[in-house]
């Protein structure tokens, strides 16, 4: 089980991404792919911009088969993410980004994919951060 971020649905999608093969290759594992209906909107537009209807359309088909479970986030939800947003606004969170912690939080899933280096320094259960991969790059 993996809880998958905005920008690693978009460079999974589009084949230019700097990462797109270290997306593409955790992706092709076997297991849940669980992600937040907050991020749809920004991964469907980003595509459309980026890769043409082509990258839109293939992702738009595979959420309409499943290959993403698409996670119900209600008002109660909404609320611990914008407690998270207030608890480490040094980051910088949205509320798409924190609606990926609270996912992960409640499906005692500390792997995010992403590749934005913030989640690793969200709290994720007992002091233990998110485990973010891809690994980030360093440099």
């Amino acid at each position: 089980m993996i809880v998958v971020g905005a920008d690693a649905l978009i460079a999974n999608y589009d084949r230019a991404a700097a990462r797109h093969g270290d997306i593409a290759r955790i992706l092709s594992h076997p297991g849940p792919r669980l992600v937040s209906p907050l991020i749809l909107g920004i991964v469907d537009r980003a595509l459309l911009r980026l890769g043409g209807d082509l990258a839109q359309g293939i992702f738009l088909d595979d959420l309409a088969l499943g290959a993403f479970q698409i996670v119900p986030f209600g008002p109660g939800d909404v609320a611990e993410a914008c407690d998270t947003i207030q608890r480490h606004a040094d980051l910088g969170l949205t509320l798409a980004d924190a609606s990926v912690v609270v996912i992960a939080r409640h499906h005692n899933c500390p792997d995010v994919l992403t590749l934005d280096p913030r989640f690793a320094r969200v709290p994720w259960r007992r002091g233990r951060t998110l485990r973010v991969l891809p690994t980030p790059l360093t440099g």
